[in-house]
């Protein structure tokens, strides 16, 4: 633009040759300096469901509206805090996009990190949080539902990738996958917890299609429950959403700025508190745990909970790493705890304890 505007002076006689020669290597040099300031990071967000896929819904909620709109200002938020970083959308508008459609979009682009959007729903309603999901190997069994839910639509390219999946779950590829995609969701619940009306629960494994196809880092967020009214509530307003994306965007954007050569260890080991993981194995409802099955004798000592809602809540272990804590969360799934998941030690209340 400035050099067109130059261009019509010149022609209009108003700056002289000599003028066109000092003022030409600037603009040249200014346009270098901004092309070297991009970032060649690009981050594609997936809004889960859309079309004749309308996820779950809520007393007042449809998923795939939510996870749209949530979406935009995602990418909005992105725009905002980082603008060198490249973002674009799996889709639009409400419209139907079969699982590895998501997947090979972002596998074509060479994208640097996937997230997808998603809202959860349970039978219980007094269950609420947000939960970032990382590949797993081995499905839990408290997630069955859940995963069936959400890998239906699996689409055109299931023989590009399918065979593809399980040569790349034994190489470094998926472990380097693995370990970043975990950066990646301990920084978004964190930031989720700490700058949204939500709280974020944990970090899970699991076998979602849409993940076990890409070839980058990539996380499954649910962003709430619409089947819990509070969580609905917030997710319905557009204050909430706002709240959830921006919360997103700046974990997106301290991971990036990690990748920087001048950061020596993972950015979420670099934080001036240091965070602490436990494993919940179990959690009921106004009355202990049955604690008389074979895999609890297993356990040499856990922690309960008993928090403002009645609901008991048994951990296990202390660990200063989400890695860590997912390798201890496996062994513990096959003792026998299926729906074992990893917890953020910040969302138990030390007054909660009862042991």
């Amino acid at each position: 633009m400035l050099l067109i505007k130059i261009t019509n002076l010149l022609l209009l006689g108003r700056v002289t040759k000599l003028w066109w020669l000092f003022i030409l290597p600037i603009t040249f040099l200014t346009h270098l300096n901004f092309a070297s300031a991009q970032s060649d990071f690009h981050v594609v967000i997936d809004p889960g469901h859309g079309g004749k896929d309308n996820g779950c819904s809520g007393d007042h909620s449809i998923e795939k509206h939510i996870t749209l709109e949530i979406a935009y200002k995602l990418q909005q938020a992105l725009r905002t805090v980082a603008p060198h970083i490249k973002s674009s959308l799996t889709r639009y508008d409400d419209t139907f996009l079969p699982l590895l459609e998501r997947a090979h979009y972002a596998n074509h682009n060479q994208a640097s990190l996937f997230i997808s959007l998603h809202c959860n729903h349970v039978p219980q309603a007094y269950v609420s949080g947000a939960e970032s999901y990382v590949l797993g190997e081995d499905s839990m069994g408290s997630l069955s539902d859940l995963e069936s839910r959400e890998n239906v639509f699996v689409g055109k390219y299931a023989e590009e990738y399918r065979p593809e999946v399980d040569d790349i779950l034994n190489q470094a590829l998926y472990q380097q996958n693995l370990k970043e995609s975990i950066a990646v969701a301990s920084l978004v619940n964190k930031h989720i917890d700490i700058y949204s009306d939500i709280k974020a629960r944990s970090i899970k494994q699991a076998n979602f299609i849409v993940l076990k196809s890409l070839k980058m880092p990539g996380i499954l967020l649910e962003t709430g429950f619409l089947s819990n009214l509070g969580d609905e509530s917030i997710l319905l307003s557009d204050s909430g959403k706002t709240q959830v994306a921006q919360a997103i965007a700046k974990a997106v954007q301290i991971y990036e700025a990690s990748l920087n050569p001048q950061f020596a260890e993972p950015v979420y080991q670099q934080e001036s508190t240091p965070r602490s993981y436990t494993i919940q194995i179990a959690s009921t409802k106004h009355q202990p745990a049955n604690i008389s099955r074979p895999e609890w004798a297993s356990l040499s000592s856990y922690d309960i909970y008993l928090d403002a809602d009645g609901v008991y809540k048994y951990t296990v272990g202390n660990y200063t790493s989400p890695e860590q804590a997912l390798q201890a969360r496996e062994a513990l799934y096959y003792k026998g705890f299926k729906g074992a998941f990893v917890l953020d030690k910040a969302s138990l209340k030390s007054e909660d304890k009862l042991n």
